[in-house]
């Protein structure tokens, strides 16, 4: 469904899939990455984390994506871990989806 503001990701990764576009890379803040978590439109997942700890109240990766209890949150499979000092690289695949 549309936003108040901003993109119908529905509509627009289908206006893609017709000319061809089968992956997208989606980098961004916090609602834009929500979002696409929200609509099952996340394959796969290249987290990169930094050695930063910014707090409760800082800018979220993930915004309105919740899980209220362990078991509800979204578990990664066939996960990969790749050290790019100072930083870390999580990938992981969501769903039944595999390359």
């Amino acid at each position: 469904e549309p936003a108040e503001t901003g993109v119908n990701l529905h509509q627009l990764l289908r206006t893609l899939a017709r000319r061809g576009i089968m992956s997208i890379w989606a980098e961004g803040g916090g609602s834009l990455t929500g979002s696409l978590f929200e609509g099952g439109h996340v394959d796969e997942v290249w987290a990169f984390i930094a050695p930063i700890i910014l707090g409760s109240d800082s800018i979220p990766a993930v915004s309105g994506f919740t899980a209220r209890h362990m078991a509800e949150a979204l578990r990664l499979r066939d996960v990969v871990i790749e050290p790019l000092h100072p930083d870390m690289l999580i990938r992981g695949y969501t769903g039944a989806w595999s390359p």
